[in-house]
């Protein structure tokens, strides 16, 4: 009797014990959390000018810990942020294209991530050189292996009034940037393309694959693509985003008629989403990193290695932090399938972040320890060496990781200092402009054609006089003179894109070509005159008449304010607007 005692009461004493543990643990957990709140909140505080609205979401051990919004979805009106509320989530959108084609090679036997796109896409289908086009895959394509120019975010920003499937005809005519397979170089466009392959591959719409295979089956009810912000009506928690436009730094909310250019782009960068789905995305990875899941994620697994190291030239090399000079160690090694495989504190992670259209995303995962965050903020990030998502990532890396923190609420609101030595980056100095142009106005007039990007109409409005010009599927504005005599100036409306310079060559006296420069190494973009480039229907670009209220595409319609007498104020927005507008970037 008295030893089965002492065994009922060791057992009452385990059972104890163990309730105890877990109600320490749980508690444990609450302050974790309640510890993160406050960081947030104070981060964001410090932050405010620059920061309207966050959402964040956190999974531990594949449970979802955290789903929260904070401060303003829209900052005129003072609504907040929700866990609901969308956020543009920009190239983290390539991980769901990488995702998509895991499933839908899973359910082919004849082909695989390294079957040659030609074999794909058909006989038809090309690159510029012969190699390329035989040997060129879809790893190579998410593993940005391709060397392809990726072309000016001023070119880019007047958007392609073309399908993917005549993107694919096109990119005979990407020049060549690195030797193939021998330099990481990213690239939006090549995204396109893969989308592209998915919709050859499954035979529907790259937009209507992903809700069916990943939106629905996780139960991403809200998740959609910021195109569709212009048409659906259940956008009423959707936040309004913002670019800081001057020197001064005066935020503007964005005209959401740019998110019209992302009906080409979708597939790199085109998503919008919120905390409560992106958390559900985060459990998917994490489950398929560990091979917790169906067959699938056996593919998918090849998102999460290097396939490709990224180059000691490349600028997000520049992003990284390293002992002794920091309290820790943040290295990335190399390009995954649509992810950024590397290390914090010695721990794997696998990472991508993006920013557009006045929005910025970071999405970092810690397979072995499986956890991960996900954070975006309404407002582009200025200065990256003081960006909130880093801040954030860290601090909730170390509690996923059991570590202590390194940054505190100060040091987390003047991240990187006092470690960084780095000097500021410095503003671009705007060109002189001038208020006369040094030739006739009608020797500038004309249809101008590039075989990548279409046409470009510069035209004489009968109504004012002045010049103006049309380009791509939003690209629209007047044409301004600049110092320079072999340069003009493309000037938009500020909430839509930022000014364009452009350089004329000449033939006989007679202008024949349009350069737009390319940023080192990139080449520039030639649109020649008299060259006429079908739409992605096969028909011409209808050259604007009258006031020039006319264009093939549904562009908006309307006169630009802004003739030659305000020339001096053409570039008031231009510092900080041209950098934010249509950057897809991975971090």
């Amino acid at each position: 009797m008295a030893k089965t005692f002492v065994v009922l009461l060791s057992t009452l004493v385990a059972v104890l014990s163990q309730s105890e543990v877990a109600a320490t643990a749980t508690t444990s957990l609450e302050e974790e959390l309640h510890d993160l709140d406050n960081f947030v909140q104070t981060v964001l505080a410090c932050r405010s000018d620059s920061v309207p609205g966050l959402t964040i979401a956190v999974v531990r051990n594949r449970d979802v810990v955290f789903a929260k919004g904070y401060g303003r979805r829209d900052s005129n009106r003072g609504l907040p942020v929700n866990n609901r509320t969308l956020f543009g989530i920009a190239s983290l959108t390539k991980s769901f294209t990488a995702a998509l084609l895991a499933d839908i090679l899973a359910e082919r036997d004849d082909v695989t991530w390294d079957t040659p796109l030609v074999d794909i896409l058909g006989e038809e289908f090309r690159f510029q050189d012969e190699f390329r086009t035989k040997e060129a895959t879809l790893r190579d394509l998410l593993a940005h292996k391709m060397g392809l120019q990726k072309f000016p975010d001023s070119i880019l920003q007047f958007g392609s009034n073309v399908g993917r499937a005549e993107l694919a005809r096109r990119v005979r005519y990407f020049a060549e940037v690195h030797p193939f397979r021998t330099e990481f170089y990213y690239s939006n466009l090549m995204y396109d393309l893969a989308g592209h392959v998915a919709e050859r591959l499954a035979g529907k719409p790259y937009e209507q694959l992903l809700r069916e295979g990943i939106f629905l089956p996780l139960g991403m009810n809200d998740t959609t693509f910021l195109p569709d912000a212009l048409e659906e009506e259940n956008f009423s928690n959707f936040a309004e985003s913002y670019v800081m436009y001057d020197k001064n730094g005066r935020s503007l909310a964005l005209n959401r008629d740019l998110y019209r250019l992302l009906k080409l782009n979708n597939p790199a960068g085109g998503v919008a989403s919120n905390a409560v789905d992106m958390a559900r995305y985060l459990q998917y990875h994490l489950r398929a990193a560990r091979g917790h899941d169906n067959d699938t994620n056996k593919l998918l697994q090849e998102a999460y290695k290097v396939q490709f190291v990224s180059s000691p030239r490349s600028e997000e090399r520049l992003k990284e932090i390293f002992r002794p000079q920091f309290p820790v160690g943040v290295m990335e090694k190399g390009a995954g399938l649509g992810l950024v495989v590397g290390e914090y504190r010695g721990y794997k992670k696998v990472t991508h972040g993006g920013r557009v259209f006045g929005f910025t995303s970071l999405m970092t995962l810690f397979p072995d320890q499986t956890g991960g965050v996900f954070t975006s903020v309404n407002s582009p990030v200025i200065n990256w060496d003081r960006d909130v998502h880093r801040v954030l990532h860290y601090r909730v890396a170390d509690m996923l990781l059991d570590l202590d923190p390194w940054l505190n609420t100060t040091t987390a609101c003047t991240y990187p200092q006092p470690w960084s030595t780095r000097p500021a980056s410095s503003q671009p100095v705007p060109p002189a402009t001038s208020r006369d142009f040094p030739r006739d106005k009608r020797d500038y007039v004309g249809s101008y054609g590039n075989r990548v990007f279409g046409n470009l109409t510069i035209y004489l409005s009968p109504t004012d006089g002045t010049l103006r010009f049309r380009a791509g599927l939003i690209g629209r504005g007047v044409v301004l003179p600049l110092n320079a005599t072999n340069r003009i100036l493309l000037k938009g409306p500020p909430d839509m894109f930022a000014p364009v310079q452009v350089s004329l060559e000449e033939e006989g006296g007679t202008i024949r070509r349009l350069v737009v420069p390319g940023v080192p190494p990139e080449p520039p973009v030639v649109f020649e005159r008299g060259l006429k480039v079908p739409d992605g229907d096969g028909t011409q670009q209808k050259v604007p008449d009258g006031d020039g209220t006319q264009q093939k595409g549904g562009c908006t319609s309307g006169a630009v304010s802004g003739a030659e007498t305000a020339v001096h104020g053409a570039w008031g927005g231009y510092p900080l607007l041209t950098v934010f507008l249509l950057v897809f970037v991975f971090i």
